[in-house]
């Protein structure tokens, strides 16, 4: 309104010898760069499939592959655990639920030389980790709901003496498969070593984990109707405002009286008893 009330308190300025406006040369390119991705986008919803769109942004997109620093969340102290269990138990391969992008997938195999078998649910994630192992034998994807992938995997004619790795990280969304899947695993291979991500650390409300209502929160009440297999649980020993990164809590599980007596000797984590004192 004040642009038009100066125009009308100026009515005998003679402007048309006033050079043409031109727009700023950065807002051209910022709407250029705006088109681009206009068009990008179409092309990538409309008539990519979803595992190409992966496979697209995996190549367009190499600033969102991150580092192997940024596996596990980022946080040193998970980082830890992991490096601490592959050293202390004879792990024969890692088997994971919810490969995402792939970070963590690469880190565990640089970090323990491990095999390592994995599935992912959503077709875009599954392209995209697809590319980032094309070149890694010691990787085998799978695109498949983690149930229907434990029940195959463990299928297979593996040894009952081997010690298994499962990393569970499949669980965000509202279809909330981690009981089933702790059940599949303990029932088919009780021989196993669980680390589930995003789980409530009690005693230490720093550490974040999932909750999608309706009872379905990452926490110790969600494992009690599966408590009857008889596992034990490990949490983090280190303090949440020690830890870095996003900070998401975890929990180990195992079954086995020889893992548990060997869980019990790892400085990273510490075991839950109904009165375990909290963390200082």
């Amino acid at each position: 309104m004040g642009q038009f009330m100066n125009l009308a308190s100026e009515p005998n300025k003679d402007k048309s010898n006033s050079p043409p406006h031109l727009p700023d040369s950065n807002k051209l390119v910022h709407t250029a760069k705006a088109c681009a991705r206009f068009i990008e986008k179409t092309i990538l919803f409309l008539i990519f499939k979803p595992e190409l769109k992966g496979a697209y942004i995996y190549f367009m997109r190499p600033k969102r592959r991150g580092k192997s620093e940024d596996a596990f969340n980022g946080q040193v102290g998970r980082q830890s655990i992991f490096n601490e269990i592959t050293k202390a138990f004879d792990i024969e391969q890692i088997i994971e639920t919810g490969t995402y992008m792939g970070l963590t997938t690469s880190y565990m195999n640089h970090k323990s030389g491990l095999p390592i078998t994995t599935t992912e649910a959503n077709p875009q994630y599954f392209g995209y980790s697809q590319q980032r192992f094309k070149k890694n034998p010691n990787i085998v994807g799978h695109l498949s709901d983690s149930r229907s992938f434990l029940k195959h995997v463990l299928a297979e004619n593996i040894d009952p003496k081997n010690t298994l790795l499962f990393y569970l990280d499949a669980h965000w969304h509202d279809d909330l498969p981690l009981r089933e899947e702790i059940e599949i695993i303990f029932h088919m291979h009780p021989n196993s070593i669980i680390l589930i991500d995003d789980f409530k650390v009690p005693h230490d409300t720093g550490y974040t984990y999932d909750d999608y209502g309706n009872g379905n929160t990452l926490h110790i009440e969600y494992l009690k109707p599966i408590m009857p297999i008889g596992f034990r649980m490990f949490f983090p020993s280190l303090p949440s405002d020690q830890e870095t990164g996003a900070k998401r809590g975890c929990v180990v599980l195992v079954k086995e009286q020889h893992l548990i007596d060997d869980m019990q000797k790892q400085d990273a984590l510490r075991e839950y008893h109904d009165d375990s004192p909290a963390i200082a």
